[in-house]
């Protein structure tokens, strides 16, 4: 159906007696899969859900006021008229909409679906925007996200511009069987500077699941969940998957955090959550200015730790013949010396907790502060061909706590201003062949300390650093070549 001059008035804009949109009555008459098409137009809605009743809706724009949202609703629905499906389309479609204030601690969505909805979004715009000045919610209070998948509903984004100026999430998953597929689509999450606090541009919870793939995620908030209080994790991330069963998957894609020093961490996996990156560049505060290399990696509860082995000497490498890996497509890049409080605090990627677990293939973590990754409290980690350098404030590599461990397989540790990696507190880690430890300043190659802290150093690991120390219970096991 082609939006003529006649619709407008009839079906477009909000009824005087606020029951809703009249798109809904529109979408309702047409029935489950007819086609929609605005010819350009804009549409008004009034405050409250519209249901999209399963339409195709094309090349136009939709304004959502205050209290209004767009929701595509859960499986088939039958009445004495028609039966609908639960799947909509939206190609070509301008969505804009405002911050939803309120007091639930529960985030709300501009375009929402239920359990059992679809949406099917190509080359669309979704963009919230800022609260009136003087009225944002407080830190405490739900959050308007542009796109919320419920659990067990179902989005996929293609070629899309996903915009929040609110205190709000870019893109939400939360619940069970919820999950999120965007590809080639542009993430912005960026509050206005009256914003009491931010939200990751990107926030997977409570076992649902996320795959992104050629995507660029932007964020200038922060995401304050108090994750530092409750358990010690980071606080403040771009990215973030949370929760037992939860899943992110991240490819190819670019996460930016350059244009904030309040964003804490990159990509933060936490509460037994799963997280694979592959060819991820994450650049954090100051970096892109300053041209910062430097970089940290803190891992934990890892896998390949073979106990029993007995202690030996770190072989001291200068003949050790283990060629450095490629720098790997993926890149982490933090501020350097000179850099804002904020970007000095900055981690690349963090996991923590027990049951989480972090898989990274091919990537650099580049140019931060503190460190580029954190794996502690538990959580594994195992990361391949990865090059981790450029720490101007610390280790290379840090695994903390107990049950933490983490696997490194022709990965590159070097050109740090602390050890190439320390593992403290409990923590083990493994250097398998292929990895090379050099040209770290301060304390060296390897720092192990504290009881029950192990890494175990192949043969065929190249350390070129002078020192490598353990102190405090700490102990470093050389595993010669099997026979």
């Amino acid at each position: 159906m082609q939006l003529d001059d006649s619709v407008p008035s009839t079906a477009a804009h909000a009824h005087e007696d606020g029951e809703g949109a009249s798109l809904g009555v529109l979408a309702s008459a047409l029935g489950s899969g007819s086609v929609l098409d605005l010819g350009g137009s804009e549409l008004t809605l009034s405050c409250g859900a519209t249901d999209l009743y399963g339409l195709r809706i094309q090349n136009g724009r939709l304004v959502v006021p205050v209290g209004g949202w767009l929701l595509i609703k859960g499986g088939l629905k039958a009445s004495s008229q028609s039966t609908r499906s639960s799947e909509v389309t939206l190609q070509g479609v301008h969505v804009v909409g405002a911050c939803v204030l309120g007091d639930s601690s529960e985030a709300v969505g501009l375009v929402q679906m239920e359990d059992g909805a679809r949406l099917v979004m190509k080359e669309c715009t979704i963009s919230v925007a800022d609260a009136p000045s003087g009225s944002h919610p407080s830190p405490s209070a739900g959050c308007t996200a542009c796109v919320l998948v419920h659990a067990g509903g179902w989005a996929t984004l293609h070629a899309c511009t996903v915009a929040n100026a609110s205190p709000g999430p870019g893109l939400s998953a939360a619940g069970a069987r919820a999950q999120l597929t965007a590809h080639a689509t542009r993430v912005d999450a960026s509050p206005s500077p009256s914003a009491p606090v931010g939200s990751a541009c990107v926030a997977v919870r409570g076992g649902a699941s996320a795959q992104l793939s050629g995507c660029s995620l932007r964020c200038c908030g922060r995401s304050d969940h108090g994750h530092r209080g409750e358990g010690a994790c980071g606080s403040g991330a771009a990215v973030e998957v949370v929760g037992q069963g939860s899943r992110l998957s991240l490819r190819d894609c670019v996460v930016d955090v350059a244009c904030s020093a309040a964003v804490r961490v990159g990509v933060l996996a936490t509460g037994g959550a799963r997280c694979e990156l592959s060819s991820v560049n994450v650049v954090t505060p100051g970096a892109a200015a300053m041209g910062a290399a430097a970089s940290m990696v803190v891992l934990g509860a890892g896998a390949g730790v073979a106990p029993g082995v007995a202690p030996g000497a770190v072989p001291g490498s200068a003949g050790a013949a283990a060629a450095a890996p490629a720098p790997a497509p993926t890149t982490v890049a933090a501020a350097g010396t000179g850099a804002s409080p904020g970007a000095a605090a900055a981690l690349g990627v963090e996991a923590c907790g027990p049951g989480t677990r972090l898989v990274a293939r091919d990537c650099r973590v580049d140019g931060f502060a503190p460190g580029a990754l954190r794996i502690d409290g538990g959580a594994t980690a195992q990361l391949e061909g990865c090059s981790f350098v450029g720490s101007c404030g610390g280790p290379g590599v840090t695994l903390s706590g107990g049950g933490s461990v983490a696997g490194f397989e022709r990965c590159v540790l070097a050109r740090n201003a602390g050890p190439g990696i320390e593992v403290c507190d409990g923590a083990h880690g493994e250097l398998l062949p292929g990895c090379e430890v050099a040209r770290n300043a301060s304390a060296g190659a390897v720092l192990v300390a504290g009881p029950g802290s192990r890494l175990l150093v192949h043969a065929g690991v190249d350390v070129r650093d002078g020192r490598t120390e353990a102190t405090r219970g700490g102990e470093i096991v050389a595993v010669p070549n099997p026979k």
